[in-house]
């Protein structure tokens, strides 16, 4: 049996000046999807992401987020209903502590903003330490961001969504630049903070191996426009989506 969508897009469309990125595209999550987008460069995946989080709005179409329209919702207050966001690269205060960008994140979350004048409560501070303890950088919550390895940055930065308590994880290229060893522990990571925490994930990223390790419903785009969505297995043995992305080596 079917479940009710939990994201919808429905005929997005985007341009700009020189070029439309999105021609039409309609996809459909359920909640406790782990929902990949895939495609070669170009394709219209970021994009696609700047739209369903608000960061950028669509010439047309719409977004739905649980049956509401939130078309036209800025970023902000889209994740006030529950979405979160990382970046491909990641967003971090790079000249704060890895404890301080979780503390402003979990003030963001207490109450809905951030004064630069504050002193963070005890549970502020319980909320911080438990989101660095969960990706596993409690031990280096003294380093300054900008300092920590790449790998780390990445998860401060997931550390950070988790606090503002996301119901919808959208992970831009959430291995991008690691070593094969951090892309399977991100996958592993990622996969336990999905079920911890219950939530629904939709995901862009190159790399297959993380694809097909985390995702149970794949959505291809190319040129801007939707060629398949279904199961890793079904994506990975359409015949379409190996001319245009895949190759035989990734079969």
């Amino acid at each position: 049996m079917s479940r009710a969508p939990f994201l919808t897009a429905q005929a997005l469309r985007k341009s700009y000046p020189a070029v439309t990125v999105l021609r039409g595209v309609s996809l459909s999550v359920a909640e406790g999807d782990s929902f990949a987008v895939i495609g070669p460069n170009g394709a219209g995946k970021t994009t696609l992401f700047k739209v369903l989080s608000g960061e950028l709005f669509a010439d047309a179409g719409t977004v739905t987020f649980e049956g509401r329209d939130v078309t036209a919702m800025p970023a902000w207050q889209r994740v006030r209903l529950g979405f979160g966001r990382t970046f491909q690269v990641a967003r971090v205060f790079p000249d704060l502590t890895a404890e301080d960008n979780a503390i402003v994140a979990a003030e963001a979350a207490r109450r809905g903003g951030v004064s630069l004048a504050w002193w963070p409560a005890r549970s502020v501070r319980a909320a911080a330490h438990a989101a660095l303890n969960e990706v596993a950088l409690f031990e280096r919550r003294s380093h300054i961001a900008r300092l920590l390895a790449y790998g780390d940055r990445k998860r401060l930065e997931l550390a950070m969504s988790l606090i503002l308590r996301p119901r919808l994880l959208m992970l831009d290229e959430p291995t991008a630049g690691m070593s094969p060893p951090d892309r399977a522990a991100s996958v592993e990571l990622i996969a336990a903070l999905k079920q911890r925490h219950g939530m629904t994930l939709v995901l862009t990223e190159h790399d297959m191996s993380v694809v097909f390790g985390l995702a149970n419903r794949v959505a291809v785009l190319n040129h801007g426009e939707v060629v398949t969505v279904g199961t890793p297995e079904e994506v990975r043995a359409n015949p379409t989506v190996r001319e245009i992305y895949l190759g035989s080596g990734h079969a």
